[in-house]
C-alpha cells in the first residue's frame, strides 16, 4: 500500500512476446526429414487451455468409442443368431447397421480430429511440408498459422500427432533452432518458404521416402489423442 502523499511508482508493462522454435521431426523413417516451428514460451493460461480442451475432446472420444464397441458387439450378436437361424433379412438388417455404425465413427474421428487442429493450428507457424501439385511438380504446403485447420490436409495423423506433443511440451532443446521470423501478422498474406530461417542451419528439404511399416514414438500423444 502506498500513502497518499507519495507517488506511487510507475513501470513499463513487460508483455510476454511470442518466440518460436524450429523443432525435427524425432519420428523413425522418413518422417525424420519434417520439421516443424512452433511456439516455444506458450502463457500458463494457453497451455492450460489446451491440455483442458485436449482432455475433453479425449474424454468425449473415449465414451464415444465405449458406446461404439457395445452397439458393434450387439450388432455382431444378431448377426450371428440370423446365420444361425438362417433369417436373410436380419442378416442383411445386421450388416447395414454395421455399416452405418462405421460410417458414424469415422465422422466421429474426424470432428474430433478436426477439433486438435483448431486448437493447434494458431501456434504452428511454419513447416517444410510439400505437396504435389497437378502438374506432378513439387510445392510448399501452407502452414497451419497461414491455411488454418485445413492445412492438416497436406500431411497425415501420426505427424499430427507428433506435432501437438512437440506443442505441449514447448521444446526448447534437442534440435530446436531459435529463430526470428516474421510476425503472424506478416504471415496473413504470403507463406513463408519451406526453408525460411534465420539460423545457419537450413530446414531439411521435404523428399518422399519409403513409408515404414508403422512409425510410433513414445513421447508423441497415444492415437486416442485424435480418435473417437
Amino acid at each position: 500500500m502506498y500513502s497518499d502523499d507519495l507517488a506511487r511508482p510507475t513501470f513499463t508493462p513487460f508483455i510476454v512476446e511470442a518466440e518460436y522454435v524450429w523443432v525435427d521431426c524425432d519420428l523413425p523413417g522418413f518422417y525424420s526429414a519434417f520439421k516443424v516451428e512452433v511456439r516455444a514460451n506458450l502463457k500458463n493460461r494457453e497451455r492450460k487451455r489446451l491440455y483442458t480442451e485436449i482432455n475433453e475432446i479425449n474424454a468425449e472420444a473415449e465414451r464415444i468409442g465405449e458406446h461404439n464397441r457395445i452397439e458393434a458387439k450387439a450388432i455382431e450378436e444378431r448377426r450371428a443368431a440370423a446365420i444361425e437361424a438362417g433369417d436373410t433379412d436380419a442378416i442383411t438388417a445386421a450388416i447395414e447397421a454395421s455399416a452405418d455404425l462405421l460410417f458414424r465413427t469415422a465422422q466421429a474421428f474426424d470432428q474430433n480430429t478436426r477439433k486438435i487442429h483448431e486448437l493447434i493450428a494458431p501456434y504452428v507457424r511454419n513447416w517444410n511440408a510439400g505437396e504435389i501439385d497437378d502438374d506432378g511438380n513439387e510445392v510448399n504446403a501452407a502452414p497451419p498459422m497461414v491455411a488454418g485447420v485445413d492445412a492438416f490436409e497436406a500431411i497425415d495423423n501420426t505427424m499430427t500427432q507428433w506435432i501437438v506433443g512437440t506443442l505441449l511440451r514447448a521444446y526448447r532443446g534437442g534440435k530446436g533452432l531459435r529463430s526470428s521470423l516474421p510476425t503472424p501478422s506478416e504471415l496473413d498474406e504470403q507463406p513463408p518458404a519451406s526453408n525460411e530461417t534465420t539460423s545457419s542451419e537450413k530446414p531439411k528439404s521435404s523428399r518422399r521416402g519409403k513409408r515404414p511399416p508403422s512409425a510410433t514414438n513414445s513421447d508423441s500423444p497415444s492415437p486416442s489423442t485424435l480418435t473417437a
